[in-house]
């Protein structure tokens, strides 16, 4: 397989719930932290393949806001990623 293939297959496969692992006790302390009006939100600095893999792993109901860095146009340790809000 050639880069340019291989990376597309890759790229694609991490937009998927495959790759990633959510440890048993995340989900009820999400739940937990909603049933009492705790707003919780995500920085990264992935991509807006975040939006697909959270929905995938059915955690996306849990954040208020989603900030991505490709989308804010700058990444963490920068400051200016910190002050946007999503």
């Amino acid at each position: 397989m050639r880069f340019s293939g291989f990376f597309t297959a890759l790229y694609i496969h991490f937009a998927t719930s495959e790759p990633w692992f959510v440890y048993p006790d995340v989900r009820p302390v999400l739940e937990r932290w909603q049933q009492l009006g705790i707003d919780l939100g995500v920085l990264s600095n992935f991509d807006s393949r975040l939006y697909s893999v959270l929905e995938a792993l059915d955690l996306r109901q849990f954040f208020t806001s989603i900030t991505i860095s490709t989308e804010v146009g700058a990444a963490k340790p920068d400051l200016q990623i910190f002050t946007v809000l999503a």
